[in-house]
């Protein structure tokens, strides 16, 4: 329902399958974990970091408590496999341009 919401306020929804490189076997260790959505959440969150914003920034515009931001922020690490922030807004960029044109994600 909440990536419902978020798609009429104008954001964009995708699967974290969508996002993720297809390929062989392997692969595997490279790709987050297959259970792993990113959920409408998460990916607002991981729009404000690529702008470089700040968590406190992030919890206000988003109208959320810094808590639940740090908790968006640690699971999107876990599911991109990143390090830090500036890891998830690279990887983050990365796929999403690469599947920006599929139809079937977006």
């Amino acid at each position: 329902m909440e990536a419902v919401r978020f798609v009429f306020a104008g954001g964009t929804y995708a699967p974290m399958d969508c996002l993720v490189g297809r390929g062989g076997p392997g692969d595997a260790p490279s790709q987050p974990p297959a259970s792993g959505l990113v959920t409408a959440r998460e990916l607002a969150v991981i729009r404000a970091i690529q702008k470089g914003k700040s968590n406190k920034v992030i919890a206000y515009e988003l109208n959320m408590c810094e808590s639940a931001v740090k908790v968006h922020v640690r699971r999107t690490m876990k599911k991109l496999n990143a390090q830090n922030r500036t890891d998830v807004a690279i990887k983050s960029q990365t796929v999403l341009t690469t599947f920006r044109g599929i139809d079937t994600c977006f």
